[in-house]
């Protein structure tokens, strides 16, 4: 049997989310094969509401966290990497100075930790485009 490789996962992933008619059907069954993919604790999903100027989680986590909402602002990471168009790696999420390098208030802005009693580590964040408009973000959690 021959072996997939990640960037074929990736295709593969990205075809099955292109595809879909409704993305809420796609997302929940999506999300364990990204954390696979990516060794991650956890993968949030934001698609970007232009109306309201935020983006919005359409996969939930369970530990009473339901729908994830931000403002876009470089003053988040998630604001950052869509007004700046590009992806962040910050390993310590809670260091000032990490955050500084992209901007001197950035904030975690994490509605993800605290209540679920989920601590968020480090983060990968990256824009999400089709047909080169941008669509969303991505949220890589704690890589293991």
């Amino acid at each position: 049997m021959a072996t997939t490789t990640a960037g074929e996962k990736v295709k593969s992933l990205a075809s099955r989310i292109n595809s879909a008619s409704d993305l809420s059907t796609v997302v929940p069954n999506i999300i364990d094969e990204l954390k696979e993919l990516f060794e991650s604790e956890a993968i949030v999903l934001f698609s970007l509401e232009r109306a309201t100027k935020q983006l919005v989680s359409r996969n939930h986590l369970g530990n009473g966290v339901g729908e994830i909402r931000h403002d876009i602002s470089p003053k988040t990471i998630v604001g950052h990497v869509v007004t700046s168009g590009k992806a962040l790696n910050i390993s310590d999420v809670n260091s000032k100075a990490e955050l500084a390098m992209y901007n001197p208030n950035m904030d975690l802005g994490s509605a993800l930790d605290g209540e679920s009693g989920f601590t968020t580590k480090s983060l990968i964040v990256a824009p999400l485009a089709h047909n080169k408009k941008l669509v969303g973000v991505i949220e890589i959690i704690n890589k293991k």
